[in-house]
């Protein structure tokens, strides 16, 4: 995809992915980057218009380019602009220009740096602000490869409502040294544009091109054949400018053979960037409606003139799409999902009722009506009640959930069967395995057993977030039933709670909690759990804690006052305490966000400063000092040197999915993938540590969707085997890194 003259100049070119900018850092653009995937687009036939080239093949000759910031020896040699970074925020910026905007423009240059992470590319169409013109807003945020190796980044900014550009800003990552070979701004040419919002396949097959990572196969009878080359193919559409506000959804129906998750993606003509929305898939070959709220995407709005379809996040798919229709409500037939079916007891014992539950979803544009579920059970099982329950309707917009209690009268591995009808969809059924088991032998007494800690050569920790203290709490995930806690729906500010949490704990080789911990200028909240439950707690002894200081608070909130009265408060009130975690025969403190400490008080310097004062107040307190871990604020050498100085010892973070979510460019992945590249997130930490002690982070997952519903980021087919392979992992690493 560029100018027939640059074809043959860079035949040994890297082929390129395709990654979206929303699963990277939430900044307006797309991002290409690295030799994985080759880039595929419909529009190949016609060659890439180059505007603009900057090439650092002339010794000493900067081509107008100059550093802006936390760049040093920034010099044109080798055949390469070249430098290093040293600080958190290094600025590269080019010389003054101007071009006319468009929407298929894109920045690509070739770059290699000395230890990876995030970049940026900005761009302005003025001069004018405290930046010189430059934003947030108008930003594209990359990853960079860590291997010393020159890789081909390509961002797509969609910056067509600046009308014209005038400069740019390379921030490469904060890791040292860099090179540049060369950097172009090019134009791909503008696909003819549909008159339509609705598409019927084959019929229509001529409106969407092969964007990305796809191949069309061809069109036939039951639709649109596409063939994925990798993990992120696009097909994509110019629309003549759809209002958004009229219509709230994007219907799709197609059939999928492979993968998780699909994606829309959208192009406002009013707004900079390209964003997303992903939405699950059924891979089994069948068609299937999906229908997505569009009007969730940021880009959504005033009138939209691309739009892109991903329907699936596997390699190799193969996919035949039926129809896509941009439209006010959802469209199609109803649909049955069964989102869930089982039981939600933890532990399932003999002649104990246990709740087996149905959790349905309409996927379709029309409600089931006159629906009925009847649970099958074998001989050894009973139901207590009636075996069918029935609605009279399943809306396209609410999930159902259907209950029954049994109980089974011996030990067994259970297989219970649900079975559907409705008048308005073909008969369905579901099944579920329920394993029973004896109740173990348990001595009379009035209270918990006591905790059998199990005897374990490392130091495991776990955070705790004390957010269930009422049922206004739990009531967001009422609607999840796979999500209910073995204890049930517990209220955590009861001891007799806490010592349930303490005991299964203790007995799993966890040896303290890092708790989440909330001090705003004196205000202080979330407490329940730590003052009257653990503290008040029998099994205290067992388990020990620390602070993990959740400082995302205002900005200006943080002073030399405010530092001195939070330390003086844990050295009153918990530092003494003998449950209190240490490292080193100190008190630990996880600190969540450094930068904010160091922004509010004015800097690096100012910052030692504080954590100076924590340890003399310390120290007069009788205590051998303070031992402050960092959760943030460590993404490069540079950034883990000025945590060193100015008091850090070690640092840890509150997830370890990075790179798996890096790599699915999406928000929704699976587990599988956070197995498979958590050993590089912490050899990437140690390798930066730069003095700093790294605590590997085993990740168990991550799924806001009762919160936060289609916008959230899920990580899929989390299971207690991919956890437990994890754990083996982490234990190899530990023991070979010591």
């Amino acid at each position: 995809m560029r100018a027939e003259g640059d074809v043959q100049r860079e035949k040994n070119m890297p082929t390129q992915r395709f990654i979206s900018k929303t699963a990277v850092g939430g900044f307006g653009g797309w991002i290409f980057a690295s030799a994985v995937f080759a880039l595929c687009c419909g529009a190949a036939a016609q060659a890439d218009q180059n505007l603009l080239e900057w090439r650092f093949d002339r010794p000493g000759e900067l081509q107008g380019w100059a550093g802006g910031g936390h760049v040093r020896d920034l010099q044109a040699r080798g055949g390469v602009l070249e430098g290093e970074t040293v600080g958190d925020d290094p600025i590269l910026l080019s010389p003054v220009f101007e071009i006319p905007a468009a929407p298929l423009q894109y920045v690509e240059f070739r770059m290699k740096t000395a230890g990876g992470g995030a970049g940026q590319l900005f761009w302005t169409e003025t001069s004018e602000g405290r930046f010189g013109g430059f934003s947030e807003e108008k930003a594209c945020r990359f990853d960079a490869f860590s291997d010393g190796e020159f890789h081909v980044y390509r961002v797509y900014p969609f910056w067509h409502a600046a009308k014209k550009i005038i400069r740019l800003r390379l921030d490469p990552p904060a890791a040292g040294r860099f090179a540049v070979e060369w950097i172009r701004v090019a134009e791909q040419p503008l696909p003819s544009t549909s008159q339509r919002t609705s598409w019927r396949f084959p019929a229509h097959a001529q409106d969407w091109i092969a964007w990305q990572e796809v191949e069309i196969a061809g069109a036939a009878s039951d639709g649109l054949r596409l063939r994925s080359l990798g993990k992120s193919p696009v097909v994509l559409s110019p629309l003549p400018g759809v209002p958004a506000n009229e219509n709230a959804y994007v219907s799709i129906r197609m059939a999928a053979d492979k993968g998780s998750a699909g994606r829309i993606f959208a192009v406002s003509d009013g707004r900079f960037g390209m964003e997303s929305l992903t939405f699950p898939i059924r891979a089994d070959g069948k068609m299937h409606s999906y229908h997505i709220e569009a009007d969730q995407i940021p880009t959504w709005t005033g009138r939209v003139i691309f739009l892109g379809v991903q329907p699936t996040d596997a390699a190799d798919a193969a996919v035949t799409v039926e129809s896509i229709e941009i439209a006010d409500s959802p469209r199609g037939p109803a649909e049955i999902e069964v989102a869930f079916f089982g039981s939600t007891a933890g532990v399932n014992r003999v002649d104990r009722p246990i709740e087996v539950s149905l959790l349905l979803r309409n996927l379709g544009g029309e409600a089931v009506r006159d629906l009925v579920a009847s649970l099958k059970l074998p001989g050894n099982c009973r139901v207590i009640g009636t075996n069918e329950q029935r609605a009279d309707r399943l809306s396209i917009l609410l999930p159902r959930t259907f209950s029954w209690r049994i109980e089974c009268g011996n030990a067994a591995t259970v297989e219970a069967r649900v079975e559907l009808r409705s008048a308005n969809h073909a008969p369905l059924a579901a099944s579920a395995t329920i394993l029973f088991t004896d109740s173990p032998p348990v001595a009379p007494g009035d209270y918990i057993p006591a905790p059998q800690p199990v005897d374990c050569p490392y130091d495991i920790g776990v955070f705790y977030f004390p957010g269930w203290d009422s049922m206004t709490r739990w009531q967001p995930i009422l609607g999840y039933p796979m999500r209910k806690p073995v204890l049930g729906w517990y209220d955590e500010a009861n001891p007799e709670c806490a010592d349930w949490q303490i005991k299964w704990a203790v007995e799993h080789g966890v040896k303290f909690f890092m708790v989440d911990w909330y001090w705003c200028q004196g205000n202080r909240h979330l407490e329940h759990w730590l003052h009257n439950a653990y503290m008040k707690s029998r099994f205290r002894p067992y388990l020990k804690w620390a602070v993990m200081w959740a400082n995302h608070n205002p900005p200006n909130t943080h002073s030399a006052e405010d530092w001195r009265q939070v330390t003086q408060y844990w050295i009153d009130n918990y530092f003494g305490m003998e449950e209190y975690y240490r490292i080193d025969g100190r008190p630990a403190v996880f600190i969540w966000a450094p930068a904010n400490i160091r922004n509010d008080v004015g800097g690096s310097e100012e910052a030692a400063k504080l954590y100076a004062m924590s340890q003399e107040m310390a120290r007069r307190a009788g205590l051998p000092g303070i031992y402050f871990v960092a959760m943030s604020s460590h993404e490069s050498e540079a950034a883990c040197r000025q945590l060193k100085a100015e008091g850090y010892e070690a640092f840890t973070s509150y997830h370890g999915f990075q790179i798996a979510a890096q790599n699915a460019g999406a928000k929704r992945f699976p587990f599988a993938d956070v197995v498979a590249t958590s050993p590089e997130v912490w050899r990437q930490a140690d390798a930066r540590a730069s003095g700093l002690l790294y605590m590997p982070i085993v990740d168990t997952g991550w799924d806001s969707q009762p919160w936060h519903g289609t916008q959230s980021l899920v990580i899929t087919d989390r299971t207690p085997e991919a956890f437990g392979e994890l754990c083996r992992e982490a234990r190899q690493y530990a023991d070979q890194t010591g």
